[in-house]
């Protein structure tokens, strides 16, 4: 059986004890029953076999992972005022928000009954800290829609506090249950916030585009400071960034599609994906740099190519946040 097999039994053995309480499974079963891409799941499979490690050994701390980051994408479609998730109405908008409220914090208990994998060994620090890391990683996302002087390094530090450390501490999981020394857990949680910030920043670009080909950005209306955003005020050589943003909010006027269109002029596309890239790149260095003894060369080519070329970090526009 493979990883997404094994994790979907954890998630619906979970689920099923939610049976007892009618509204709460309702919406719990309505978001997960369009599971999105499984990207979380299925990069852990691949590590898991790059390892060599037992994918059944894993399955429950995933299970875990996938979970918790449900219950936070319940919560930023709220935070956010997104309609959509996984191609349907998002929880909010079908129950309410008080209601999706109660959703996701279902799936976080849930997501608890499941931590035993992680108790009596130094995974019980790491989950902790993974838990306030993201929180405050979504804190600072939320406080980047008032300002209006983000720098681009603000931004990554952001990014590598969300979505990145959910694939870090994916990889630093696998890597301390399959019993690596502390030094080659480190090199897997580096390799996993590479792929998550070239995941996370291709992501923010396909938002733009949609936009720019017609269509809506969440990003856009709740004024996400996204990287390609900063790069195209970056470009505009505006004394500083808040002059800059004067000039695209003036210049826009709060058409999504107009806004679209500024930061693809201001080449804030082209500069994301230069980023994006590069991060490409450092994954697959990192990957190829892995000793013999932990990766063979065999399995490490294998994920090398995974990573130049697969689902997880193809050169499309992939969407990691479903």
């Amino acid at each position: 059986m493979d990883m997404v097999k094994m994790v979907d039994v954890e998630i619906d053995r979970k689920l099923d004890l939610l049976k007892a309480y009618p509204n709460l499974y309702s919406m719990a079963d309505y978001h997960l029953k369009k599971r999105g891409s499984r990207l979380i799941v299925k990069i852990a499979g691949d590590i898991c076999d790059a390892l060599g490690a037992d994918a059944g050994a894993m399955a429950q701390a995933v299970a875990w992972i996938e979970l918790f980051h449900n219950f936070t994408l319940i919560h930023d479609d709220i935070i956010d005022r997104d309609g959509i998730r996984r191609g349907q109405e998002a929880v909010w908008k079908k129950w309410g928000a008080n209601q999706a409220i109660l959703a996701g914090d279902a799936l976080l208990a849930l997501a608890a009954l499941g931590q035993d994998c992680f108790r009596g060994c130094i995974l019980e620090r790491e989950l902790r800290a993974y838990i306030l890391t993201v929180m405050e990683g979504e804190y600072w996302d939320i406080l980047f829609e008032e300002r209006t002087d983000v720098r681009i390094e603000e931004c990554m530090e952001m990014l590598s506090m969300k979505s990145a450390e959910t694939i870090a501490f994916l990889l630093r999981t696998i890597g301390i249950l399959s019993g690596l020394a502390t030094t080659e857990v480190q090199k897997l949680a580096c390799l996993g916030d590479r792929i998550g910030l070239s995941l996370q920043i291709r992501n923010d670009v396909g938002n733009i585009l949609e936009a720019y080909r017609g269509g809506d950005s969440g990003d856009i209306r709740q004024k996400k400071k996204t990287l390609p955003v900063l790069y195209a005020l970056k470009n505009t050589n505006r004394d500083t960034v808040t002059d800059a943003w004067k000039e695209y909010t003036e210049s826009t006027g709060g058409d999504v599609r107009k806004a679209a269109e500024w930061i693809v002029r201001n080449h804030g596309i082209t500069c994301a994906v230069e980023m994006a890239d590069k991060y490409r790149e450092e994954a697959m260095s990192m990957a190829g740099g892995m000793a013999e003894t932990v990766i063979p060369n065999l399995n490490k080519a294998i994920l090398t190519e995974k990573i130049r070329n697969d689902f997880y970090l193809c050169s499309g526009v992939v969407d990691f946040v479903s």
